[in-house]
Order: structure tokens, then C-alpha cells, then sequence
């Protein structure tokens, strides 16, 4: 299960810190096409193109910039995957127009490895970079409208060549912890990848070792590949040379042709005082549209509860097998000490066999799709079990309610670690009720749990003073205004996901370990022709104790 983890974390990127963005390829900008909307006032109106995954993690930062943006009167295009309509014309109203794909659908990662590493190439090579290149590229060529601005998903590396190739600036949406940079990044020795357990929890053998060999495995499977078809691209468009920055391909891309707007402050994206080119933070602001009102049967629900009421909800990606489902849903069934509320997925609903939600009883409220930022803002929920989802822990420090870890891929591993390292949560090592209930009580005793809220309280204000979406909207247009710029020649130690410690210690590791495997196999082989009779030293070897008996027997005969 960790190397899963941990093989999945090596791959997927995380979010950044400071101001910049796209120029034309002769250095000067592109010429900004203004609106006629100016409603009433001397305020510029803008045309911007948003692209968009389906995926929670993805959609929902996107949607709130998508909501700022109009209400501050500029016009937005989307352009999004064909699995994402609903959720498109649900919080996403008054778009000019939607482009739905068929070649770029959302990620899916698989539970095995083999078949996960397939996935994960498939989709960030041919879907995120070939495909989404060419079919952009087309839908602006195509479009009647002109577009100020292009605003990306950070897994969708082909965004930014379109926007380029047209001559449009970019600025990409990210939601998640930043990646260190080489610069940034303490010692690999110093710094644990594994879950942790308790803050400040030293580094094993292992936790170096095995996330270094996985980093240069996907450097060699993904990264390499990617920048190839980067190389080819930028030099059919007469661009310069893409520089190669041993890390995590396309997202050292990303980072270094756009400007990234990170949701969130630190020290959840970041450390205080650490400077990112190419980043600007923005905080977390939701709006009334994020946090919708609950059910009248939720909130009645809610109003019997007389104990702790606990959240548990491990996103839309994450899935628990059929028998930890069953487990745990007649384990929060039959007890007494906790209210639970529990947000699950179709196929644990068919593990189940519940055919409709919500399903309620007096401890236990189990439903699909519930409103995650407003059940975390009811005063009598107190803690959320999560899978540290981007989404989820933003919307947990955004309602101040200390986090209980069950961590999943990607950059989640490394968010609980940051969580547990500020000590405002617990890593859950297994999704049981009795190891639940163990952090629960832990983590609600007192003084713990009052002094959890006030570390909590200093983040959530840190996020709200940067201003959300709003502050969003006035990078978006310093950006088309020319006030922002790109910084393209970032050097490759500033780069964000830089691993040159992790790629040495993995070829060392990986090299000692070919040698160590040639040893044993000719000493095996060695043994097999001693055995069978073949090997010269062996027979020699042989004949020199032959000769040394009959010489030790004839010198006995003798005395």
C-alpha cells in the first residue's frame, strides 16, 4: 500500500507562491482585445477561455474563480471534459459558451500500480499534452470570439502551448500544498515522505529510499517522454529549447510558462518567508455558492445530536474496498458514543446494498454528494475524518475543525504530514472504527482540542486576509494588462518539484543494488557448475585436495 502511495505521489504535482506571466515570443505582449461591455463605468470588461477537469479537486477552485470573475462583469468561455456538464451550468451560470471534450477525459487512477503508472502516463502524455493541445488549438482557431486570457488546470500541460501558440497569456488554477523546490527543499535526510505519525517524526532508511527510487522511475517512464513531445512541439513552432529540470514533467513545465494562482495560505501551501517565481497565493475565500444551506433532513438530523458529531468523507477519487465499507458502516451503526455523518460513493452504496440516500438512523447519517464546506461550518461537527484532498483540507481550516488523516495519492501524503506537523491533526493508519475512535477521544480531550482550534484559527485568517477569488480576479487582469509577467528563465533550482537529491541517491541506491545482483548471481552460478562438474577452478580445486590427501596419506603409511 505505501509503495501504491507513494509511486502515485511521485507523479501528480501540488501549488505555489509569488507574480509573473506570457509574453509574446519577441518579449512584448499580447495586444489586449477590450470588450464593448463596460457596464456603465470605465471598468474594461474581458474574454476569458477557462479550462477545467471534472474532478472535485480541480473543478471547484476553477468554479469560484469562473463565479469572480462575472460578477466583476468579465465574460467567460469554458472548455471542459464531456463528463462535466451538470456540474458546469450547477455552479458555473452565465458561461458565454461550453466546450465539452471527448479526447480529454478526466484521470482515472486505479487502484493497482502496473495498471495506475498506464493511467497516469496515458493522461498526462496523450490526454493532457497531445490531445488537449491540438483540440484547443482548434477550438481557438475556430471560435468567433477572441480571448484576452486563458485560465488552465495544472493537469492539462497542453493548455498553455495552445494559449502560447495564439498568443495569449495563461495563468494556471492550484489547489494543494507547494512542492519544494532544490533550493527550498530541505535535506532528503531531514525530510520524512512516508506518512507520519507524530510532528517532527524522523526520517527512516526507508522513507529516503523508496520515494527516491519511485521519483526516478517516473522520471524515466513520464517525465522524460513528456519533455520530448515538449521539445518536438516547441520546435515546430520555432521556440526555444524546453530546459530540463529533473522533476515531475509537465508540472516544472507549468510552473515555468505560466503564472500559477495558489489557493490557500501558509504555512499549509508553503513555509512563512519561502519565495516561488511564477507563484502568487491567494488564499481561501468560499462563497455562498461553495457552502449552499443544508437539507431540513440534515439539519434536523443535526438538531437530535446531543454528543460530538464526527464527518467523515474520503472525496470522489479515494475508494475503500467492499469489506472495509461493510465493516465500518455496521461498526458506525451500532455504536453510541459519536454522531457520524459519512459521504460515500455509488459503488460503497452497492457494497452496501442501499439503493437510496440519505440512510439514517440515530448515530449515523450516510449520504452521497453532501454539501462538505457547509456540514464543516455546523457548530456541532467537530471533527472531519478526511482523505486530505486539497478541497477538503481548505474547506476544514476554512471552518476551523481539526483533521483525523487517512491520506490517498499524489500530494496527499504530504498534506497530512504538513497538517500533523502544525498539530492540528492525527494520521489514521487503518479506516476502522476502533482506530477512529482511539483519535477521536484523543484529540477531543482537553486541553488538546481548544488549543488544535486556536493553531487552526491563525491559517484560516492567514487564507481570508489574501483575499480568494476576488484577489484572483485582480491578478487576472494585471495579467491581460501587461503588469504581470512570466518569468521563463527561472533557474532549475527554483523550478518546483526539482529532484536532483532524490535522482542521485536513487542511481547510487540502484547501482549498488545491479552490482549486488550480479554478486549473487555468479556466486549462484558458481555453485551450480561446482555442482554439475563444468568449472575449471572448481576441478583444479578439487585435483589440489585429491593430491593433498594422497600426499597427507602416504606421509601416515610412512610413520
Amino acid at each position: 500500500m505505501a509503495f501504491k502511495l507513494l509511486f502515485l505521489a511521485a507523479v501528480v504535482g501540488f501549488t505555489f507562491c509569488s507574480g509573473s506571466e506570457a509574453a509574446n515570443d519577441d518579449g512584448s505582449m499580447p495586444t489586449v482585445k477590450k470588450d464593448s461591455l463596460h457596464d456603465g463605468s470605465s471598468r474594461k470588461s474581458y474574454h476569458i477561455l477557462m479550462v477545467t477537469m471534472c474532478l472535485r479537486g480541480h473543478f471547484n477552485p476553477s468554479a469560484g474563480q469562473f463565479r469572480a470573475l462575472v460578477e466583476k462583469g468579465h465574460k467567460v468561455s469554458v472548455f471542459t471534459t464531456d463528463s462535466c456538464p451538470e456540474q458546469v451550468s450547477k455552479y458555473m451560470p452565465g458561461a458565454v459558451e461550453v466546450h465539452e471534450s471527448t479526447v480529454m477525459p478526466d484521470i482515472v487512477v486505479p487502484l493497482n500500480p502496473l495498471e495506475a503508472l498506464i493511467s497516469l502516463r496515458n493522461y498526462l502524455h496523450e490526454s493532457g499534452i497531445i490531445n488537449a493541445y491540438e483540440e484547443i488549438d482548434r477550438f481557438i482557431d475556430n471560435s468567433p470570439h477572441k480571448y484576452d486570457l486563458v485560465i488552465g488546470d495544472t493537469l492539462v500541460g497542453g493548455t498553455i502551448l495552445a494559449a502560447r501558440k495564439h498568443g495569449i497569456p495563461i495563468v494556471n488554477v492550484f489547489t494543494a500544498p507547494l512542492l519544494e523546490t532544490a533550493r527550498t527543499r530541505p535535506s532528503v535526510w531531514d525530510r520524512n515522505q512516508l506518512p507520519i505519525e507524530e510532528p517532527g517524526e524522523a526520517t527512516s532508511w526507508k522513507g529516503v529510499i523508496v520515494p527516491s527510487l519511485l521519483a526516478t522511475l517516473m522520471e524515466f517512464l513520464i517525465s522524460i517522454p513528456i519533455h520530448q513531445t515538449l521539445e518536438q512541439i516547441h520546435a515546430q513552432n520555432g521556440w526555444e529549447s524546453v530546459p530540463y529540470d529533473y522533476g515531475r514533467f509537465h508540472l516544472s513545465y507549468v510552473h515555468r510558462y505560466s503564472l500559477l494562482l495558489s489557493n490557500g495560505a501558509a504555512p499549509f501551501t508553503r513555509k512563512f518567508g519561502e519565495h516561488y517565481e511564477n507563484v502568487i497565493s491567494i488564499g481561501y475565500v468560499p462563497d455562498d455558492v461553495m457552502y449552499p444551506p443544508l437539507t431540513p433532513e440534515l439539519s434536523n438530523w443535526l438538531k437530535t445530536a446531543d454528543r460530538p458529531v464526527i464527518f467523515v468523507s474520503l472525496g470522489t477519487v479515494t475508494v475503500i474496498g467492499k469489506e472495509e465499507t461493510r465493516s465500518l458502516f455496521s461498526q458506525l451503526e451500532s455504536q453510541e458514543n459519536f454522531y457520524f455523518i459519512w459521504a460515500v460513493k455509488p459503488q460503497q452504496l452497492e457494497f452496501l446494498e442501499i439503493r437510496q440516500t440519505p440512510y439514517v438512523t440515530k448515530h449515523l447519517f450516510l449520504g452521497q454528494y453532501l454539501p462538505q464546506g457547509s456540514i464543516l461550518q455546523h457548530p456541532k461537527v467537530k471533527l472531519f475524518v478526511t482523505h486530505c484532498g486539497a478541497n477538503s483540507v481548505l474547506d476544514s481550516i476554512h471552518a476551523v475543525k481539526p483533521m483525523i488523516t487517512f491520506p490517498g495519492f499524489a500530494d496527499q501524503p504530504l498534506t497530512s504530514n504538513i497538517l500533523i506537523n502544525l498539530r492540528v491533526a492525527k494520521l489514521l493508519k487503518k479506516f476502522d472504527y476502533q482506530q477512529m475512535e482511539l483519535r477521536i477521544e484523543e484529540m477531543l480531550a482537553e486541553p488538546n482540542y481548544s488549543e488544535m482550534l486556536g493553531r487552526l484559527q491563525k491559517v484560516q485568517e492567514d487564507q481570508v486576509k489574501l483575499g480568494g477569488y476576488k484577489a484572483g480576479v485582480e491578478i487576472v487582469e494585471k495579467v491581460i494588462e501587461g503588469q504581470i509577467k512570466v518569468n521563463k528563465s527561472i533557474a532549475a533550482e527554483d523550478v518546483i518539484g526539482s529532484l536532483y537529491t532524490q535522482f542521485a541517491i536513487s542511481v547510487l541506491v540502484f547501482t549498488f543494488a545491479i552490482f549486488m545482483l550480479i554478486l549473487v548471481l555468479v556466486c549462484c552460478c558458481r555453485v551450480l557448475c561446482c555442482r554439475n562438474g563444468c568449472c575449471k577452478c572448481c576441478s583444479r580445486s578439487e585435483k589440489k585436495q585429491k593430491t593433498h590427501l594422497t600426499k597427507k596419506q602416504k606421509s601416515n603409511k610412512v610413520d
